[in-house]
């Protein structure tokens, strides 16, 4: 073999090679950051669940009432409370549909 195809089976191995470090550290870095954003949203979770309003909270304590339903908007202004319907959904009088797949 010409020295040649040496030449351009070394230039191969070692593109396969960069090209494996480059793809082991990008996976390292996927489980880290996703490890990194679990760990925040999980935090952030918890900090929205905290009371956020202490005249309500000394209120609950000290009544160990919390005054009936809970207010339709939170006082901190985070996000909406759920609340459960009215009345629960009436069955529905067709069969259900479902396409799985594209074909």
């Amino acid at each position: 073999m010409p020295d040649q195809w040496y030449r351009r089976i070394d230039q191969r191995d070692e593109g396969r090679r960069r090209l494996s470090r480059l793809t082991r550290w990008t996976a390292a870095a996927g489980v880290a950051l996703s490890s990194i954003f679990g760990v925040a949203l999980a935090q952030h979770d918890r900090a929205a669940a905290a009371p956020t309003d202490p005249t309500q909270d000394q209120i609950t304590n000290e009544t160990g009432d919390d005054g009936g339903a809970p207010p339709t908007t939170p006082s901190s202004g985070r996000g909406k409370v759920i609340q459960p319907p009215a009345q629960p959904p009436a069955p529905a009088h067709t069969r259900g549909h479902v396409n799985s797949g594209g074909s």
